[in-house]
């Protein structure tokens, strides 16, 4: 199944804040910096989820600023097997993703710049 996501890459100020509209589900992951969100200070490699009863998130900066992503999109509301950095809905997919990516046929992943 595919479905529309957001995928956000957001630098923030120190003290700034910023409220961003989402779908159902949604997640902040910190990157650099640090920041707040309905009271709960996130850190680097740490993530937040949502399950939202509204339609928007605030995040705030602290006082070094704040590097995030945050994710958004709809629920499947299919079953989830995990694999390593891979998802799948049952473990025979699963199995397939890893075979393939064994054999390299998933491309490789450059080191992310900005």
């Amino acid at each position: 199944m595919v479905t529309d996501i957001n995928l956000l890459h957001i630098f923030l100020k120190p003290h700034k804040s910023i409220t961003i509209p989402t779908k159902p589900m949604a997640f902040v992951y910190g990157m650099e910096g640090s920041g707040t969100t309905e009271n709960e200070k996130i850190l680097p490699k740490t993530m937040v989820n949502y399950s939202l009863e509204g339609d928007n998130i605030t995040v705030k900066a602290s006082e070094e600023g704040f590097q995030f992503m945050l994710g958004s999109g709809n629920p499947h509301n299919e079953p989830i097997v995990y694999g390593g950095p891979f998802v799948a809905t049952t473990f025979e997919q699963m199995q397939e993703i890893q075979r393939r990516y064994s054999q390299g046929e998933m491309g490789t992943l450059e080191p992310y710049s900005y």
